[in-house]
């Protein structure tokens, strides 16, 4: 008969290790290719197909869109290494004293080599659209080279419209 102290140490190890397979997206031995860290947002590519491939229809350099009229828009994930992600935006308008910042949180999972985002549900205060989450669909092609990461987003709508995107590249770089 086993005892309860190896029963329970038996239960603890089991617990552990499935733990560790759940949160290790492609390589238990090393994050090179998971994207824990902080990650601004550099760039953003919205594309009339839905594969991110070809030019795209519209490229957005965020750190230089005064000629817009925004002075400042950062978008910053910080991914843990438990997999969770906390995403804020920070805007405001030329010529205004008035500056936002909105976060929104959720977790991440990886099946299939995709980002997937389990937002969670909101207080209204969040950026994205639907209430913990931005609109598009749930899981995410990314590439991690170095201190870049592409992530790919599918079906996004557009704020205060009813046009979707087919797909939405943003790169990222490492803080």
């Amino acid at each position: 008969m086993i005892s309860n102290k190896y029963k329970l140490s038996l239960i603890l190890s089991t617990l552990l290790l499935s733990c560790s397979f759940f949160n290790d997206p492609k390589d238990s031995e090393s994050t090179d290719n998971y994207p824990v860290g902080t990650w601004d947002v550099t760039t953003v590519e919205y594309y009339g197909n839905g594969y991110c491939s070809g030019d795209p229809d519209t490229t957005l350099v965020l750190d230089s869109l005064n000629s817009i009229g925004i002075d400042e828009f950062q978008l910053e994930f910080t991914i843990t290494l438990d997999a969770y992600l906390i995403a804020i935006l920070t805007v405001s308008l030329v010529g205004s004293d008035e500056r936002e910042e909105i976060i929104s949180t959720g977790i991440i999972t990886y099946p299939n080599d995709q980002f997937c985002v389990i937002w969670d549900s909101g207080d209204g205060n969040e950026f994205w659209l639907d209430g913990g989450g931005d609109g598009c669909d749930t899981c995410r092609d990314y590439t991690i080279n170095g201190n870049e990461f592409e992530m790919a987003a599918y079906n996004c709508p557009i704020p205060g419209t009813e046009i979707n995107v087919h797909c939405i590249n943003y790169t990222l770089v490492k803080q």
